[in-house]
């Protein structure tokens, strides 16, 4: 553990058994830790102004009746992931046309597993993120691998 890296406020010294102090008190002032509170207050409110990108899932579970906003199926089976990237790719291009679903940019996960295309994935200058803060974005979901096949 690299003692540089944690900062502690108003904490003892923990002394281990070797008599090392493994943790420095240190003292930061109070005008310090408000800007901070501060700062991340104003981004969480510009955050939520801006809204948060419109994030559809696909996965060999899924089904294309589904809003895909889930990435696994609900407890009911009532909603969850798409199933075929093409139906990811109209949900996304019918949120491009509600300003109020993608104020943040749209990304399309994919979860582990083969994903048969039955035809080609077509995209055009129309599917295009509308800037750099709103960008269409086609990614594995975090941690897997999936197959685009076809």
């Amino acid at each position: 553990m690299n003692r540089a890296s944690f900062r502690f406020v108003n904490a003892r010294p923990l002394i281990a058994a070797s008599g090392r102090r493994i943790i420095q008190q240190t003292t930061k002032p109070l005008m310090r830790n408000f800007q901070l509170t501060l700062h991340t207050l104003v981004v969480l409110a510009a955050s939520s102004l801006l809204g948060a990108p419109l994030t559809l899932h696909v996965a060999g579970n899924g089904n294309d009746a589904w809003t895909g906003r889930l990435a696994l199926p609900s407890a009911d089976a009532t909603d969850g992931p798409l199933r075929t990237p093409a139906a990811a790719l109209r949900a996304a291009r019918l949120a491009r046309q509600d300003a109020t679903q993608a104020t943040a940019g749209i990304t399309i996960l994919f979860r582990a597993g083969r994903h048969e295309l039955t035809e080609p994935l077509v995209l055009g200058p129309g599917d295009s993120g509308a800037s750099a803060e709103r960008p269409f974005t086609l990614a594995a979901f975090p941690g897997e691998q999936p197959i685009l096949s076809g």
